[in-house]
C-alpha cells in the first residue's frame, strides 16, 4: 500500500465508538472514507480503537476479523477464539499447525506465545491484512512461525500427510471462504494431515456458505467430529478426527480442560461441557440442515 499513511477519524458507526484507523493516502477525502464505511464498501481493513480493544474488520462493519485486548495483545478475547484452541485437549504434543486464515493474528499469537515446540504456517488470502500486523503485534517471521499469503486451499493440497493441526478460520465478504466450501478441500484437508491430524474450523456467518463444507467433513471424516455451539458468538467450532479409532473420554477432557486453564490460562470448561452435551457424531440442532 505504497504512498499510504495511517489515518484517524471518529468512528461512524453508532454500535461501534471510537476511533477508525484506516490504511489511506494523505490526501485522501475524509468524507468519502466516512461515506463509503458507513456505505460498507470500503475496499480494505480498517481497525476501530475503543480504549480497550483494538477490532479488526475487513471492509465492513459486519466483517469482523479479529479483537485485540490492548492491555494483554497476546490473550484471546472470550468467545469462539478459545474454542478453536480445543485441539489441545486431543493433539497437546503438535508440532506442526496450519492456520488457513490469519486475519488480526490472535490464534497465531497466542499459539506462538504458549506453544515453544510448535510450528506454524499462516496462510493469509488478503494481503491488506498484513498491513497491521505491527498494530496487532505480531510475531516476527522464523523457524517457529510464517505466513505464506496465497490460497488456503492450494496450500492444503500440497502439504499431505505433514500436518497435525489445521485450524480454518477463513472468511471472505459473503461469510465463509467459498473454496474451502468443497468436497475437494475437504478431502485434500484430511490427506494433509498426519494418522491422528485434527481439523478445527470456525462455521461463522450465513449457513448456507458452510452447508457444503459440513456436509462434506462428515462424509470425509466419516462422522468422527465434535460440533459445539458457541453461545457468545452465535456460531459454531467443529473439530473433525482423522484417526478412525478416536474417541472422546468425557472424564478425561474435564481434567484436561482444567490442566489447560492452569497452564495457559485456557478455559475450555464450558466446551467440554457444551460437547458432552450435543454428543459424539452428531451436530446441533442448529446445523442438522446442513
Amino acid at each position: 500500500m505504497a504512498g499510504a499513511s495511517v489515518l484517524t477519524l471518529a468512528s461512524p458507526f453508532e454500535i461501534a465508538p471510537g476511533t477508525v484507523l484506516l490504511h489511506a493516502p494523505v490526501d485522501a477525502d475524509v468524507e468519502t472514507l466516512r461515506r463509503r464505511l458507513l456505505a460498507g464498501d470500503y475496499p480494505d481493513p480498517f481497525v476501530i480503537d475503543d480504549g480497550e480493544h483494538l477490532t479488526l474488520y475487513l471492509g465492513s462493519i459486519d466483517l469482523m476479523q479479529t479483537v485485540m485486548s490492548k492491555a494483554e495483545p497476546a490473550a484471546l478475547v472470550p468467545g469462539y477464539g478459545p474454542c478453536m484452541m480445543a485441539w489441545l485437549l486431543f493433539a497437546p504434543a503438535a508440532r506442526e499447525l496450519a492456520l488457513i486464515g490469519l486475519g488480526g493474528g490472535a490464534l497465531a499469537k497466542f499459539c506462538h506465545r504458549h506453544l515453544p515446540r510448535t510450528r506454524m504456517t499462516a496462510v493469509e488470502t488478503e494481503p491488506a491484512m498484513l498491513a497491521w500486523r505491527a498494530l496487532f503485534e505480531l510475531p516476527a517471521e522464523g523457524d517457529r512461525f510464517r505466513v505464506h499469503i496465497g490460497d488456503g486451499a492450494a496450500f492444503t493440497a500440497a502439504h499431505a500427510g505433514g500436518i497435525d493441526v489445521l485450524m480454518i478460520d477463513a472468511f471472505d465478504t459473503r461469510g465463509f471462504a467459498p473454496q474451502l466450501a468443497r468436497h475437494g478441500f475437504v478431502a485434500d484437508a484430511h490427506a494433509a494431515l498426519a494418522r491422528s491430524g485434527v481439523l478445527v474450523a470456525n462455521l461463522a456467518g450465513p449457513p448456507v456458505a458452510y452447508a457444503d463444507f459440513v456436509a462434506a467433513v462428515r462424509e470425509v471424516f466419516d462422522d468422527q467430529l465434535l460440533a459445539v455451539p458457541v453461545p457468545e458468538d452465535g456460531n459454531h467450532v467443529l473439530i473433525a478426527f482423522k484417526d478412525p479409532a478416536m474417541r472422546p473420554v468425557w472424564h478425561r477432557l474435564h481434567r484436561q480442560a482444567a490442566a489447560l486453564a492452569e497452564r495457559h490460562g485456557l478455559d475450555l470448561s464450558a466446551f467440554v461441557r457444551q460437547a458432552e452435551r450435543v454428543g459424539w457424531r452428531r451436530v446441533p440442532a442448529s446445523l442438522r440442515g446442513c
